[in-house]
């Protein structure tokens, strides 16, 4: 493949590097091709966040996560696909180049914090009841494991739980996989368990009795959204599921 010749070239030469901005073409999810700076030039005005770095968004499998890049496309916000495993270290090098260029996964965190424009959301619930529905979540995904929960004001068109990685220790990760295993490699995997305090669900979870079950079901979207369910999970969840519909 004479694109991941071209990859390799950029990462071990400095001199082949700057011969190859001028023709390697980055590919967005939508099979758009463009240069380095004629891609830069097209997303800056949208993503450009208040700090001044201009963000681009990336996909590393689209089937995996297509809610996610639905939600970026509706926001007329573009997503890079980097889909091979090289690209861990070739996002690495593009962002040492570019100037003022940050490069994120578009599953990192939530979309309002990947391009963060500091704009403010109101919070539409009480800190008990935040309290209430932190606890529920951390009782539902159990402490202390892979899963850690926090709760924030999101925009209530955002999912009522996000389930994210921490971009810097996901891609040192990769990287590190890549080089045998070493180092990052052997940290345990770790997720965010992020709760939309501002979705329908989670208010009425904090007006419920008990919330578990609603609660249950919503990480358990979370985990299928991002193709964590799996085994006895997954058939848990199908046949509750079913049951709900019969009911």
């Amino acid at each position: 493949d004479i694109s991941v010749f071209v990859k390799y070239g950029m990462l071990t030469d400095d001199k082949f590097f700057e011969k190859a901005e001028k023709f390697f073409l980055l590919k967005t999810t939508e099979g758009e091709y463009f240069t380095l700076a004629e891609y830069k030039e097209k997303v800056a005005t949208l993503q450009t966040d208040k700090d001044g770095k201009v963000v681009y968004l990336y996909s590393n499998s689209k089937d995996i996560q297509d809610s996610a890049i639905a939600k970026a496309k509706n926001l007329s916000y573009s997503v890079l696909l980097f889909d091979h495993p090289i690209d861990s270290h070739l996002i690495q090098r593009i962002e040492g180049k570019e100037e003022n260029v940050s490069i994120k996964r578009i599953d990192a965190a939530p979309l309002s914090e990947l391009i963060n424009k500091d704009e403010k959301i109101e919070e539409v619930l009480s800190k008990k009841e935040i309290e209430k529905i932190e606890n529920l979540y951390k009782e539902v995904v159990g402490e202390g494991g892979v899963f850690n929960v926090s709760t924030k004001a999101l925009s209530p068109q955002e999912a009522p739980v996000l389930i994210v990685q921490d971009e810097f220790m996901r891609r040192m990760k990769e990287m590190s996989a890549m080089s045998g295993g070493m180092g990052f490699g052997n940290f345990p995997e770790s997720y965010n368990v992020v709760v939309n305090t501002n979705h329908d669900l989670n208010r009425k979870i904090a007006g419920a009795d008990s919330g578990n079950e609603l609660a249950q079901h919503a990480i358990d979207l979370a985990k299928l959204a991002n193709g964590l369910l799996k085994g006895e999970e997954l058939t848990k969840f199908i046949n509750r599921s079913l049951q709900s519909m019969n009911s």
